[in-house]
């Protein structure tokens, strides 16, 4: 059993996987998008970096900001491949294979050509009575946040407070996944202690 997560490129609404609900052009102004390959093999997270060609800090096109970093992370297992490419393409070799060709496409280009997307397949084993899951996150990283005009008359551009905590954006990206997952745990824990009898109760009945 294999699980199988992609993204659109970034910017792009959709309806359903391939459909866009709009063209992917004029909601990233016409821009291209660009990737990284995943983490190397033993690091702890692999990563699809997703981000424009050209920068440009606090402009916006339809109330949409063209600047940032998307990340689409999950865990670097035994298991785990990757594709980027045209949706097709990437589709079918999950179709046809049951796993990704592990090959990245750095081709800067337009949204609607050959619509770029960014996918992850995690082979989870067979399929029995334990449960199996795996964690996808995607987050969106803008080093430079404000910018207001201060007393002396000029322009101050002010970052993110979490790059007070974090030297990087993958420190970051990391910290989202381990908080995520420590999320999940308390909560199973939290749930599985809501179960349990409450001190004093009957566990059994007498003989």
């Amino acid at each position: 059993m294999s699980s199988y997560s992609w993204v659109p490129p970034a910017y792009t609404q959709y309806a359903k996987p391939g459909k866009p609900k709009k063209s992917g052009t004029t909601l990233s102004s016409a821009t291209a998008t660009s990737t990284s390959t995943p983490s190397a093999t033993g690091a702890a997270l692999a990563n699809h970096h997703v981000y424009r060609q050209t920068q440009q800090v606090f402009s916006e096109n339809s109330d949409q900001a063209l600047w940032g970093d998307f990340y689409y992370t999950t865990a670097n297992t035994a298991g785990l491949t990757y594709q980027q490419g045209q949706d097709i393409i990437v589709r079918s070799q999950f179709i046809n294979t049951g796993v990704l060709a592990d090959t990245q496409d750095t081709n800067y280009r337009a949204i609607n050509n050959d619509w770029p997307v960014f996918a992850f397949s995690n082979d989870l084993g067979a399929v029995d009575a334990t449960a199996k899951s795996t964690l996808f996150t995607v987050g969106f990283l803008q080093k430079q946040v404000i910018q207001y005009e201060n007393k002396f008359n000029s322009t101050e551009i002010l970052n993110g407070l979490w790059t007070s905590y974090f030297s990087s954006n993958n420190a970051a990206v990391s910290a989202l996944e381990s908080q995520i997952v420590l999320c999940i745990l308390t909560s199973a824990d939290i749930l599985l202690l809501r179960r349990l009898p409450s001190r004093g109760s009957t566990l059994h009945k007498p003989g």
